[in-house]
């Protein structure tokens, strides 16, 4: 195992350590993969002049910001730079080397959002009817759990039998525990699916081996159904699901704290790009200002 494998060995443990999500952690060693992989090819790699380890050496602050450089000029956005960052920051403060402070990328936070990633609620009702349609109860549950709830993909695991009984989920990822009222329909629905798979305790959504069903086999369970239900499959995947959520919650409420709390974000600016307006949504609310004669 070479160095840098070795670093990324112990970086995993820390993570673990630092109650990151498993979805985290295998993005940010994605991410810290891929600035060993930038310093290496620029010629940063190599002993140090004591002949030492010269991992820690050669991430420097200047490295970090051509790194940063390289991600833009390659045209990834803010967003993906910056969630870059993000994973080496953490890596930094790993090795015990939080004295190199690098700068997010700005951005103005945009008024409105991509109609082409907007996953409509007429596009979540064409998944389901399909899903009945072709026969997958569970996949239909598994929309219906994320849409009604909010919750993550990663979060299926707490919906669990006990669940149900108790109509309500207790969450515990991140470092922080919340629970999430299971609402009537839905209880039936799984109560049912239960019964039927033989499940009397534990996740209800499991494989042939009893786990949790991984978020990658939903993901790509989810892309099929979209190409049979004629739904853009850019749109379909889980987390979108937990974004229609928080757009007809916040619709019906108007509580943009509440939705907060539900969605178990720390910060409201988070909860506000959920329930960001389409580009027509802002189109229509402009001409409507009628301030052009």
């Amino acid at each position: 195992m070479n160095n840098d494998e070795v670093q990324l060995k112990g970086f995993e443990k820390y993570l673990i350590t630092e109650e990151k999500a498993p979805a985290t952690c295998e993005k940010y060693l994605h991410e810290v993969r891929g600035l060993f992989d930038y310093i290496r090819a620029e010629g940063g790699g190599g002993e140090s002049d004591d002949g030492g380890d010269s991992e820690n050496r050669v991430i420097t602050a200047k490295s970090i910001v051509a790194y940063k450089n390289h991600l833009i000029d390659k045209g990834f956005s803010p967003s993906t730079v910056n969630g870059e960052l993000s994973a080496i920051r953490a890596y930094l403060k790993y090795i015990g080397r939080e004295e190199i402070r690098i700068h997010n990328m700005r951005q103005q936070r945009r008024s409105y959002i991509s109609e082409r990633r907007m996953l409509e609620r007429s596009d979540y009702e064409k998944l389901l009817k399909k899903a009945v349609e072709i026969g997958e109860e569970e996949l239909e549950l598994i929309l219906e759990s994320l849409c009604a709830t909010g919750m993550r993909v990663s979060e299926l695991k707490y919906l669990t039998k006990e669940a149900v009984s108790m109509r309500e989920a207790r969450i515990s990822l991140k470092g922080k525990t919340r629970t999430i009222l299971i609402p009537g329909k839905l209880r039936n629905k799984l109560h049912r699916f239960a019964k039927k798979r033989g499940i009397e305790e534990g996740a209800i959504f499991i494989n042939r081996r009893g786990s949790p069903l991984h978020r990658s086999y939903i993901w790509a369970l989810m892309k099929k159904l979209a190409v049979k239900a004629g739904v853009d499959a850019c749109k379909v995947f889980p987390h979108n699901l937990r974004r229609l959520f928080a757009r007809c919650f916040y619709r019906a409420r108007h509580d943009i704290a509440k939705l907060a709390d539900v969605l178990g974000h720390s910060s409201i600016d988070t909860t506000r790009i959920y329930i960001a307006e389409t580009y027509k949504e802002h189109e229509r609310i402009m001409e409507e200002l009628a301030l052009v004669t």
